[in-house]
C-alpha cells in the first residue's frame, strides 16, 4: 500500500510541475464551460489569479477585447464539431487595463470511454510578436510609398531576378 501511495504521489508530483510550471496559460473546461483546472501563469498573462476563473467561469468572456468576442464564441461553437486542435488569436483587456494578444489553441478531451468531458486549452501571450509584426507592416508601407512617389529607379533583385521595380525605373527604361 505504502509503494502505492508513493507512486501515486509521485506521479502528482510530475502533473502538478508540468501544469503548474508552464509559461502559457494552460486550462480545462468541462462541458458546461466551467474551468476544471487553470493554471498559474494566468497571472502573468491577464492579471486575474486561477480562482478568479474557476469561481467566475464567465470572467473569461468579460476580459475578451469586444472586437473579438463574436469570433471568440464562434470558436466556442466550433470546437465541439472538429476532434483536432482549433486555434486562433484574440485580444484580451488585463485587470489593469493593457490590451494583449492571445495565440489561443484548443481541443477537445475524451475520456477512456470516449465521451467528450471538456476542452482542454492553452493561451500564449504573443502580444510582442503582434507589435514586431505591425511595425513591419508599417515598415513596408513606407519602403513603398517611398518607392512609389520617389523620382529616381527603384528596383529589388534576389539570385539575378528582379522581384521589384517601381514607375520610375520603368519609366526610364522602358
Amino acid at each position: 500500500r505504502r509503494q502505492a501511495e508513493e507512486a501515486l504521489r509521485t506521479s502528482e508530483e510530475k502533473y502538478r510541475t508540468i501544469a503548474n510550471f508552464t509559461n502559457d496559460w494552460e486550462y480545462w473546461l468541462d462541458l458546461n464551460d466551467n474551468f476544471v483546472y487553470c493554471s498559474p501563469s494566468c497571472v502573468k498573462i491577464t492579471g486575474y489569479k486561477a480562482e478568479n476563473f474557476i469561481h467566475n467561469p464567465n470572467l473569461f468572456l468579460q476580459i475578451i477585447h469586444p472586437d473579438d468576442l463574436e469570433k471568440y464564441l464562434q470558436h466556442r461553437i466550433d470546437r465541439f464539431t472538429h476532434h483536432s486542435s482549433n486555434e486562433f488569436q484574440f485580444r484580451i483587456i488585463t485587470s489593469d487595463g493593457e490590451i494583449r494578444w492571445i495565440g489561443h489553441i484548443s481541443q477537445q478531451v475524451f475520456n477512456e470511454s470516449g465521451e467528450c468531458i471538456g476542452i482542454r486549452g492553452s493561451n500564449r501571450d504573443i502580444t510582442e510578436r503582434k507589435k514586431t509584426e505591425q511595425q513591419i507592416k508599417n515598415s513596408e508601407r513606407k519602403y513603398k510609398l517611398l518607392s512609389k512617389n520617389i523620382n529616381d529607379g527603384v528596383f529589388t533583385c534576389r539570385n539575378g531576378i528582379i522581384e521589384y521595380v517601381n514607375y520610375s525605373m520603368s519609366r526610364i527604361f522602358g
